[in-house]
């Protein structure tokens, strides 16, 4: 139950900046569409997550992220299930590499079908731009649903990215 407290609370304390942020410095946002080829590691069943979303800078690298997407896993014949997040974001974006921006993040997920509705996720991944508003997306996630056990969802996110 903490863990998912925690995963509930850290995307909102990432919300404190935002209040502090000069109110001449520009808001800074991205989207992104991506697949997800993944695996349930408890059983070894193939996944694959097909979604988008959001991201919205509000303080430096601090954000905050929302997307969303129909994951499909084998072991029930192709089932499909909807699993959302909300997300607190760090970009590692640096003036001397302006293209490549590293990140983290975690926060909730939610699959509100499932048997264990909501838990958490864990991120990390770089959004390399190849035009000032077009890139490349590459992330690795792991959505964690708690419950009598803990089932993991490691992802392979690839997809694009605009701003």
């Amino acid at each position: 139950m903490r863990y998912l407290v925690l995963a509930c609370c850290l995307p909102a304390m990432l919300l404190i900046p935002a209040f502090a942020r000069d109110p001449s410095e520009k808001l800074r946002a991205n989207g992104y569409v991506f697949g997800a080829p993944g695996v349930r590691a408890d059983r070894g069943t193939a996944t694959i997550q097909i979604g988008g979303g959001g991201e919205a800078y509000v303080y430096k690298g601090l954000g905050l992220g929302v997307d969303g997407g129909v994951m499909m896993v084998t072991e029930c014949g192709g089932c499909r299930g909807t699993v959302l997040s909300l997300n607190g974001i760090y970009s590692f974006k640096s003036a001397s590499r302006p293209k490549i921006s590293p990140f983290i993040s975690g926060g909730a997920s939610l699959m509100p079908a499932s048997d264990v509705p909501g838990g958490m996720n864990l991120g990390a991944g770089v959004q390399y731009w190849f035009r000032e508003r077009m890139g490349l997306r590459v992330e690795f996630r792991d959505h964690i649903f708690m419950g009598y056990r803990n089932h993991h969802y490691y992802q392979a996110r690839i997809g694009f990215a605009f701003r």
